[in-house]
């Protein structure tokens, strides 16, 4: 009796990890599509349903970080289509004259990744992936704090990624 019970929990567990890669890949299919659709509006200076379909992208892209952050290992797209939805979005808010929305995108986005980093329980598979989203992040922050002239911000991100490549996150 206990080895066809060790194999039904096999089957159980494959259906279910099954079942995870199908809705992962639905979300991250939905998650293209928004950021598709994203693109093609913002090619086409169709603002409103650009920027709907990037915070769209974003929302899913959340959604799927903390849904699989704490999967070993992490899916290798996990950190990637966070930081293209925020890069997206801080793209359009630039390209329509609103560097205040683009900043504050860029500065979540850059929050959002210490904060992560700092919450992981260990060194885990996802330490990496964060600290290459934060690499992505950061120069485009940098350059827009120095445009909008918000130096004291700048400062503080900078101490704040200086802190992290001593090892210790604030």
């Amino acid at each position: 009796m206990e080895p066809s019970t060790t194999k039904l929990n096999l089957q159980l567990t494959s259906a279910q990890t099954h079942a995870d890669d199908t809705i992962n890949l639905f979300n991250d299919m939905q998650w293209k599509h928004e950021t598709i659709m994203g693109n093609y509006a913002f090619k086409r200076n169709q603002g409103l349903i650009s920027v709907t379909h990037y915070k769209a992208a974003l929302k899913i892209a959340k959604h799927l970080f903390s849904q699989y952050e704490d999967q070993l290992p992490p899916p290798d797209s996990l950190v990637p289509i966070l930081v293209i939805s925020y890069l997206n979005l801080a793209d359009f808010w630039a390209q329509q004259g609103k560097n205040n929305q683009q900043k504050n995108c860029l500065i979540h986005a850059f929050d959002y990744l210490i904060c992560k980093l700092n919450n992981l329980k260990s060194a885990d598979h996802l330490h990496n992936h964060i600290c290459s989203g934060i690499d992505k992040i950061y120069p485009e922050l940098m350059l827009c704090l120095q445009d909008c002239q918000r130096l004291d911000i700048l400062e503080e991100k900078k101490a704040m990624l200086a802190s992290l490549q001593r090892g210790r996150i604030i």
